[in-house]
């Protein structure tokens, strides 16, 4: 023990510099604890999405999902989720996996849905370019579950039928 001492008092800068850098390492992992604590890996959000019926929230512009995307995301872009999360509550009790072109983005779109009070929300580790490095499956159809415009498309075309309908039988 007096050996100990001894260094310590040698080498005082050292020892202060080696405490100081191991109290910044476990700052700089708490943070990174709490800020991935929703994060999946990919393998861990497919099995959450098949065992619990989630969904692939795609954030990205309609452009890029188009062009590709995973199979059976819906797609809304982080503007559109700010001005009315209501689309979405049909998936309130359900799991969502938001994910973006990397991964950046996708936390400050869980933070605003869960203040419109969704429970499930999780961030996809790596987002789409992690999917393609991996060469996962991805669909590039596009009208494939981009429900944000089906619902809209929806009910302007049942609005149209009953237009439709109502001048057919005013006649």
């Amino acid at each position: 023990m007096s050996n100990l001492s001894h260094f310590i008092s040698q080498n005082l800068i050292l020892c202060i510099i080696f405490v100081l850098a191991i109290l910044i390492y476990l700052g700089y992992e708490i943070r990174q604890a709490k800020s991935g604590r929703f994060q999946l890996s990919i393998q861990n959000a497919i099995n959450l999405t098949n065992r619990d019926k989630g969904i692939f929230l795609d954030i990205r512009d309609s452009k890029l999902f188009n062009e590709s995307h995973i199979v059976g995301a819906i797609n809304s872009s982080a503007a559109e989720l700010k001005e009315n999360t209501k689309t979405l509550n049909k998936y309130k009790n359900n799991p969502i996996v938001v994910y973006c072109a990397t991964g950046a983005q996708s936390a400050s779109v869980c933070d605003l849905l869960k203040k419109a009070g969704f429970d499930k929300l999780y961030t996809l580790k790596g987002g789409f370019k992690q999917w393609l490095q991996d060469k996962l499956p991805t669909d590039n159809k596009a009208s494939a579950h981009n429900e944000m415009n089906t619902d809209k498309k929806d009910l302007k075309n049942r609005k149209d039928k009953n237009d439709r309908n109502d001048k057919g039988t005013a006649k």
